[in-house]
């Protein structure tokens, strides 16, 4: 059955844990960015932990269900509601037929990662169905998601739903929301690193992002970063 894209939010796409063994090729791995998170996810739902979901960014999704389904999703902090019941991050929900499930902005990080039993049946290119948006290919013709647009979803996984309603129990908090209000930004030293003077790694390396403001970003931009004309 299908799943209609009322609402198609800022940059959703349909991603797994994505693309290996093309990268000599140019290929990039694509997937979640969290693949933790979908993992928890769809191990939630029963699907296989590898099963494609739905990358949200910024929140503003809204699906309409054609059948029953199960749902879950981790990640960063969202208001979600299916019509007016709250479902929190890390709990499963069972939909019925003609359900609405709606994500609301984010409040703490910007992505979180859907869940739905059987996952989305999109077709498998080179080994993935992730969607490669610089290349545009994979997941939903190689594209972020609009409004209108139907998924295919495949065969719910088991015989009959392990919960009605929505789920008292949960996943842990940190494998279910591990976004934090105060993140650490991890790096490492890349081949270029010695060719930065004392004062640049300092000024890179010491105090905040918010108390120095000096990482801006480019108004549209990927899942990279980088601004991109495919997003218009």
């Amino acid at each position: 059955m299908n799943a209609v894209v009322t609402r198609a939010g800022f940059l959703t796409s349909v991603q797994d844990l994505g693309r290996t063994g093309f990268r000599q090729f140019g290929v990039s791995t694509s997937g979640a960015l969290d693949s933790f998170a979908l993992r928890v996810a769809n191990l939630l739902v029963g699907n296989d932990e590898g099963a494609a979901g739905l990358e949200i960014t910024l929140g503003g999704l809204q699906l309409r269900f054609e059948d029953e389904r199960m749902v879950a999703w981790c990640g960063g902090e969202f208001t979600v509601q299916i019509g007016s019941r709250p479902l929190p991050a890390g709990h499963v929900a069972h939909l019925q037929a003609g359900d609405e499930l709606k994500f609301g902005r984010a409040q703490i990080g910007c992505r979180c990662w859907l869940a739905i039993s059987g996952g989305i049946d999109v077709p498998v290119v080179l080994g993935s169905r992730s969607t490669d948006l610089r290349a545009n290919f994979g997941g939903l013709e190689g594209r972020t998601l609009r409004d209108g647009d139907v998924l295919l979803l495949a065969r719910r996984p088991g015989s009959s739903p392990p919960v009605t309603g929505i789920s008292s129990w949960t996943a842990p908090h940190d494998w279910a929301s591990p976004a934090s209000r105060h993140p650490s930004l991890r790096f490492i030293h890349g081949v270029d690193w010695n060719r930065f003077n004392d004062v640049t790694i300092q000024r890179f390396t010491c105090g905040t992002i918010e108390s120095r403001g000096e990482i801006v970003l480019p108004h549209r931009k990927n899942r990279f970063g980088q601004a991109d004309s495919a997003l218009a």
